[in-house]
């Protein structure tokens, strides 16, 4: 008899099947529904714009994209009122799949349809100060001890063991994407032990993470180098270890395949593998929360992206900072990791992160599910295993610490206000910080606000087909911007040098020893300012006028001497650019900036030490709506910060040296390199005699300005920026002081 080609089903494979293809069908249905909207609402708009739908879809590619990004600005209800995130994205999702289809174009393509793509940015911002965004929540202690509890996760059933290891996975490595989790093999994940804990080594296991959304595993060569995003740790003594029940899952997965979610039999065989040899469905794999969430009785269906949540929430509230946590929970897409410049966090501060989550989970797993207090601000951190302190340091800002002390004990702080900046290298300044100082520079009577002069690219016969705007800080009230960072500086002093108990020191080429001393004189506050022996000595009488003392010693010995008068005088060190205060005050030109041109292109920033660069890159990547890049310019031969970037670290160099002496400091601050690898997009590089020649070509437009202030603008004047054609472009002047003499000097060159 020949063999048959049928296979018989039961009833149960049956109503599965005819589901499977129920779910496709309307899947296909409501993306047809979804586009029919989002086309009509489009038609709507173009009639009230006197077009028909196909002289929309006729546009060149620049007015289309003009053309819907009004269309997005415009979106609202028949009520006047907002649409909901989710149904503005099912909108332009609608209409990228209909210009994808009659035109065969993407409107996703930020790099070709850049109004597009603010417009809906700045839609999605206003949704969300709205309340109309997408909230991810977590799931509450009552939940998860729930679920802790219950058959969902029994590791004695196929089931119930991979659902287990599937929530440890997502809990300490938070990998997302549905293909992306599929991929997952075994060989994905290798067991180490930590020796360097005092008493019993932890082991741990840690996931050598390659893939992305964009590059699946197969484009993944075998001897590529990976990344490594997290470690878990064993719980010892504990059931629910997550290493002990990833072991014993790893050794009952079919060895028939690689891959790390595989079927589950319905019972545990008597020998041999729990697990089929065949992959878990993608769609089985994407709501594997749910399904848990269902076994266990919850309180409300989770899905995958709760997990994440959860992680990211425990992370959160003990203070380590966004690119810290991005780097565990991959909240970036390969787009957004280039335009954030966010590099990875160091294999410390990953451990330190993995070591809190699992103090986390330790304390559910002794939570009585029907005594326990949902997730929330107040008692994530405040278990038996949580501590607080406070630093030692009286005349310093108090430092939040985040030290694991050893696996059961993290030292954390109980209490934080969000406007007291962490004055730590690894930390970095938040819109809170950045609108506080913008409060205290705007009511300072130290500062004011400067102009900005707009369009004046034919003023300056600028060659680049620009639209530029200068924004003057040379007219600031000390003649630079030094006064706004010093203004907020000033505002969190100590209380022993606000009582005149403690006298302030700084170092200084001239501009914020020269504001420092005009802030100490309005204050009543004695200082003394260091400067090296080649700043011009107009400056030093500038600051004895104000009733400074003014000491001069060499480039090389200006940071040690001040920690000198520290040690010996108990004088205050006031920093000049590595502050974070500084940093924060000096966030107010970016605020300026973007009130008085609100998307602008391009960004130019003279950089010193980096405070104003790092605070105005902040403010602009934290504030502005559309994208807009920001770049910090230096002297060829005083480039610090350059140097840092190239080198990975802040980096001290005492042969710098320039016309620009206000932009050769021997030193890139730390939290100025930090802050400046995150938000700055490059540094450029410009000669002394390009500098010169900018300087030249100011004063003969009328405005004086110092060489340190000129550098941005001659990187502008001498074709340094890239990609600048059509662009709006704003030059930061950040100083005018120089002397006569100065001037004449320059002029004779």
């Amino acid at each position: 008899m020949a063999e048959t080609e049928f296979v018989l089903v039961d009833e149960t494979e049956i109503n599965d099947f005819l589901d499977s293809t129920y779910e496709a069908y309307e899947g296909k249905l409501n993306t047809q529904k979804q586009i029919c909207f989002a086309i009509n609402r489009l038609s709507e708009f173009a009639t009230l714009a006197g077009k028909s739908l196909g002289e929309v879809e006729s546009l060149e590619e620049k007015q289309l994209d003009q053309f819907l990004s009004r269309f997005f600005i415009s979106l609202k209800k028949a009520d006047g009122s907002l649409y909901t995130k989710k149904s503005i994205f099912g909108i332009k999702y609608g209409v990228q799949r209909h210009f994808k289809k009659v035109r065969d174009i993407d409107i996703n393509k930020t790099d070709q349809f850049h109004a597009i793509h603010g417009a809906y940015r700045a839609m999605m911002m206003k949704l969300k100060k709205a309340g109309k965004g997408i909230v991810i929540k977590s799931i509450s202690n009552k939940d998860m001890a729930k679920i802790v509890a219950s058959d969902a996760v029994d590791v004695t059933t196929p089931l119930g063991l991979q659902n287990k290891v599937f929530m440890d996975i997502m809990i300490y490595f938070t990998t997302r994407g549905h293909g992306r989790i599929r991929e997952m093999k075994v060989n994905d994940f290798i067991i180490e032990t930590d020796n360097e804990r005092e008493g019993r080594p932890l082991r741990y296991i840690a996931h050598r993470d390659m893939l992305t959304k964009s590059r699946p595993l197969k484009e993944i060569d075998d001897d590529e180098e990976c990344n490594i995003n997290g470690y878990m740790y064993e719980i010892p003594g504990s059931s629910s270890c997550p290493v002990s029940s990833f072991q014993k899952y790893k050794a009952v997965l079919n060895p028939a395949l690689d891959c790390m979610w595989q079927r589950p039999l319905d019972i545990v065989p008597a020998d041999g593998p729990w697990f089929m040899n065949s992959p878990l469905g993608i769609n089985t794999l994407g709501k594997k929360m749910r399904l848990i969430s269902q076994m266990a009785g919850c309180s409300r269906l989770y899905n995958n992206h709760c997990l994440r949540s959860t992680t990211m929430t425990v992370l959160d509230r003990a203070r380590f900072n966004n690119r810290d946590q991005m780097c565990v929970t991959t909240r970036k897409s390969e787009s957004s990791l280039k335009r954030l410049n966010v590099s990875p966090c160091s294999d410390k501060t990953i451990n330190k992160m993995s070591k809190t989550v699992k103090i986390k989970q330790e304390h559910l797993e002794n939570t009585e599910p029907t005594n326990a207090t949902p997730w929330s601000e107040d008692n994530v951190l405040t278990n038996e295993n949580l501590n607080s302190t406070e630093s030692q340091e009286q005349l310093k800002l108090q430092d939040t610490q985040h030290t694991i002390q050893d696996a059961t004990s993290l030292t954390v702080p109980t209490t934080f206000t969000s406007t007291k900046i962490k004055n730590r290298g690894s930390d970095f300044i938040t819109t809170e910080n950045l609108k506080a100082a913008y409060t205290v520079v705007q009511n300072s009577p130290l500062c004011i606000r400067t102009p900005m002069i707009h369009r004046c690219q034919q003023a300056f016969n600028i060659e680049e087909n620009v639209q530029l705007h200068l924004k003057l800080e040379n007219s600031q009230t000390t003649g630079s911007f030094k006064v706004r960072g010093l203004a907020n500086q000033m505002a969190h002093l100590p209380k022993a040098v606000v009582d005149g108990d403690c006298h302030v020191i700084t170092m200084s080429a001239g501009n914020y020893g020269k504001a420092l001393s005009y802030a100490a004189n309005k204050l009543g506050i004695q200082a003394t300012v260091l400067m090296p022996k080649t700043a011009p000595d107009n400056r030093a009488v500038l600051m004895r006028g104000y009733g400074s003392k003014v000491v001069k010693v060499d480039v090389s010995e200006l940071q040690s001497k001040v920690d000198e008068k520290v040690a010996n005088e108990g004088m205050y060190f006031c920093h000049p650019f590595d502050d974070l205060h500084i940093i924060a005050g000096h966030g107010s030109v970016g605020l300026e900036v973007l009130e008085d041109v609100p998307n602008p292109d391009i960004v130019l920033v003279c950089c010193g030490g980096g405070g104003l660069l790092a605070g105005t890159a902040a403010a602009i990547k934290l504030h502005c709506q559309t994208p807009c890049r920001v770049y910090g310019v230096e002297p060829k031969t005083a480039c610090t910060m350059f140097q840092s970037r190239v080198k990975g670290h802040a980096v001290t160099d005492h042969t710098s040296h320039s016309i620009a002496a206000g932009l050769s400091p021997p030193y890139a601050g730390k939290n100025s390199f930090a802050h400046n690898k995150a938000f700055v997009d490059d540094i450029l590089l410009v000669s002394d005699s390009e500098i010169i020649s900018a300087v030249k070509l100011l004063y003969k437009a009328g405005l004086k300005v110092e060489p340190s202030g000129a550098a941005a603008f001659s990187a502008l004047m001498h074709h340094k920026v890239p990609n600048v054609s059509g662009k709006t472009v704003v030059v930061v002047i950040t100083g005018g002081n120089v002397s006569p003499e100065e001037l004449a000097n320059i002029f004779d060159i």
